[in-house]
């Protein structure tokens, strides 16, 4: 059985909530689902957020999670990182065909997540995930700082494109530039190439095909 947009939609609605003991508040957000391949349940990536109402401290911690088919919130697969950084870079994961292996980023770093172990590597540092290839083979990221748009117009990004098919990635020798790009996602269109939306200085918006 095939799942519809809104009924991933609806999901997230319904996984995202609050709740309160005291002064203690705790909220809770879904920013990126995603069904295994045999739709036996799903991969999440969840935040609590919970704030003193007495001190106002706050604590922040997330990660990857697994979702039952009801959508019942599981258990979270151990990464060295606990915690979401919300840096205008969409959040991705990426999960094999055979439901096995899912690659993710959590904090600033990118892992690979073995499934069937629930235990996770971290592959490349210091970098933000913009898309996987269908078949897991390639990998594009960046380190630029997120610019929010000015006038329309976001200048240049370079980004690298990683062969990550073996144990070690693989920085490819050729790495393509993105003009006018604030907060997409690659749009692979095979595993040979990819495509991103941004605008020019002219405040034209114009979608790029590049290849790996």
């Amino acid at each position: 059985m095939k799942r519809s947009f809104p009924t991933l939609l609806l999901l997230a609605l319904g996984l995202a909530g609050c709740s309160s003991t005291l002064s203690v508040t705790t909220s809770q957000s879904v920013s990126e689902v995603v069904w295994l391949p045999d739709e036996s349940g799903m991969l999440a990536i969840v935040q609590q957020q919970t704030q003193d109402a007495t001190t106002g401290a706050t604590t922040a911690t997330g990660g990857l999670y697994r979702i039952g088919a009801d959508g019942s919130i599981g258990n979270q697969i151990a990464m060295p990182d606990q915690q979401i950084i919300y840096n205008h870079y969409p959040n991705v994961i990426f999960v094999s065909k055979d439901g096995r292996t899912a690659i993710t980023q959590v904090g600033l770093n990118i892992y690979r997540v073995d499934l069937t172990t629930n235990t996770a590597t971290n592959i490349i540092a210091d970098q933000n995930l913009l898309g996987v290839s269908p078949g897991g083979k390639y990998l594009i990221s960046t380190e630029t700082a997120p610019i929010g748009p000015v006038g329309g117009y976001v200048g240049p990004r370079l980004c690298f494109v990683f062969d990550v098919s073996g144990n070690t990635p693989r920085l490819l020798p050729q790495q393509p530039t993105l003009n006018g790009v604030f907060d997409s996602r690659a749009l692979w269109l095979d595993d040979a190439s990819f495509a991103f939306s941004g605008g020019d200085s002219n405040r034209h918006y114009q979608v790029r095909i590049y290849d790996t």
